[in-house]
């Protein structure tokens, strides 16, 4: 599919930072395109915490029970599968359970660190918050 856009135009999208236990790693979703971080489009009028819940259910079939009034981080990246670069707000998550079925969207979760990050082909997205992505120091 090819899609033209204005080198100044980006396609929001708006991802969960799932921490794991420790805090110091994030959860990843395998997707066809590679690993990628819970998330999607922000459609037209819609609220991020609403858009997020929502692809978390579409993609994971999970609950979230709290996100964050704003974003942790917000990092640019190209897209993987089109020709356009992706905005990204994202949200500090919590989900219900990680009683985790795979999905067509959602093959497969995981938790990234910088030490195990060479096991993962991650998107640039995904790429884009590890190298900004600050564990919690306790």
């Amino acid at each position: 599919m090819e899609t033209t856009q204005p080198d100044c135009h980006y396609r929001l999208s708006i991802k969960a930072l799932i921490l794991n236990e420790t805090r110091d790693g994030f959860l990843i979703t395998q997707e066809a395109h590679g690993w990628d971080i819970p998330g999607g489009g922000l459609e037209h009028e819609e609220n991020p915490q609403a858009a997020l819940a929502r692809e978390i259910a579409e993609e994971m079939l999970l609950t979230t029970t709290h996100i964050a009034n704003s974003p942790s981080y917000f990092l640019t990246a190209r897209a993987t599968l089109y020709p356009i670069y992706m905005a990204n707000a994202v949200y500090e998550t919590t989900l219900e359970h990680l009683n985790f079925t795979p999905t067509v969207e959602c093959l497969n979760i995981a938790f990234l660190t910088k030490r195990n990050a060479h096991e993962y082909d991650l998107t640039h997205t995904a790429q884009a918050l590890l190298n900004m992505f600050e564990p919690e120091r306790h």
